[in-house]
């Protein structure tokens, strides 16, 4: 699954996108919004959009100072997001759960599903899983309601008329939705913050009222109607937001990728590192702009420990390195382990 730099997705609370940045050509992003709407945060009143059509001659946009002005198009717009292709379900059949059920989804191993339907049920998504994909979700009807553990949700379609989605835990849980998205009725979507959630519409996105808490990105448009509060970001190809409000000062923003790195370069070897020898009396140091972690002698065990803390709760972790190993004619080993933090590596 492609993982996305969010800066460059979501740089401000809103922002247009195409396949270009200096609105040349048909897809110049347009914003739209109407008198009593706002936006607030990030780099308002200057949003990143080609044109914006406004019917407010006071303003729609709030300013550092804490007035609303006449928002203000930069005459820019970000690049489209490359989204992977879309995988979907191989599961065909239909389940229906209702009577004020609660259901717990996925414990048992299955990531694939087929058409959900819950009718005045709560269904919840185990977090035994980081990946699923469904080619059917509705819920309606009385408390229905839906609960995802952080990690990635593939919906084909998905339909929510006046009903909850909550995260189930801290971390971050994207939502994938392959065709036209809506949400209708005062609809919520983690409205107590509970994580960071992401949602990408590879169609449209249309909201009907609510309050929706994370970042949404558009392939096409996003639509906002009927007083619904965005608190997040918007990326989209045109935005139109009609008596409604998007604010990202108050939300749990999705984590920004990082980056640690080392190339050996310098001698000694940094404080970043700690190092230990178990075997034999060499100790792990660099050698023409190298980590050299044992000799060409018989004997020797080291380690080397990068003393780094890393989130571990529906985060990504990635490790690369080149390898050399040569001389001699014994055996060698390697291994490379991602201890817990709370305990010192022997």
């Amino acid at each position: 699954t492609e993982e996305y730099d969010y800066d460059t997705v979501f740089p401000t609370v809103i922002q247009g996108h195409g396949n270009n940045t200096n609105c040349a050509g048909s897809n110049a992003a347009t914003f739209e919004i109407t008198n009593s709407s706002w936006i607030k945060g990030g780099s308002s009143p200057f949003l990143n959009v080609c044109k914006i059509n406004q019917q407010s001659n006071s303003g729609n946009c709030y300013n550092g100072s804490g007035s609303i002005v006449k928002c203000t198009a930069n005459q820019i717009q970000i690049n489209s997001a490359v989204l992977d292709a879309f995988p979907v379900s191989s599961d065909t059949s239909t389940a229906t759960y209702n009577n004020g059920a609660t259901v717990t989804l996925g414990a048992d191993g299955k990531t694939d599903f087929g058409n959900l339907y819950a009718d005045n049920a709560t269904l919840k998504f185990s977090a035994t899983n980081s990946t699923y994909r469904i080619k059917y979700l509705n819920l309606r009807n009385g408390q229905a309601a839906l609960y995802l553990a952080p990690g990635d949700y593939w919906i084909e379609t998905l339909e929510m008329d006046g009903r909850k989605l909550l995260l189930s835990d801290s971390g971050t849980t994207r939502l994938f939705v392959k065709n036209y998205l809506t949400f209708r009725n005062g609809t919520t979507l983690n409205e107590d913050n509970k994580g960071s959630l992401l949602v990408f519409g590879y169609s449209s996105i249309e909201i009907f009222s609510g309050t929706y808490n994370g970042y949404f990105y558009a392939s096409d448009n996003f639509i906002l109607r009927n007083q619904a509060l965005v608190n997040g970001r918007v990326t989209a190809a045109d935005i139109y937001v009609y008596d409604s409000y998007i604010n990202d000062t108050e939300i749990i923003a999705p984590p920004v990728l990082g980056c640690f790195s080392d190339n050996f370069n310098s001698t000694p070897l940094s404080s970043d590192w700690a190092v230990a020898t178990s075997a034999g009396s060499f100790t792990p140091q660099i050698v023409n702009s190298r980590l050299r972690l044992t000799q060409n002698v018989n004997y020797q065990a080291t380690s080397i420990t990068y003393q780094r803390l890393f989130p571990a709760a529906g985060n990504l972790f990635t490790v690369e390195f080149d390898h050399a190993a040569y001389g001699g004619s014994g055996a060698d080993g390697i291994a490379m382990v991602l201890s817990d933090a709370t305990v010192t590596p022997q």
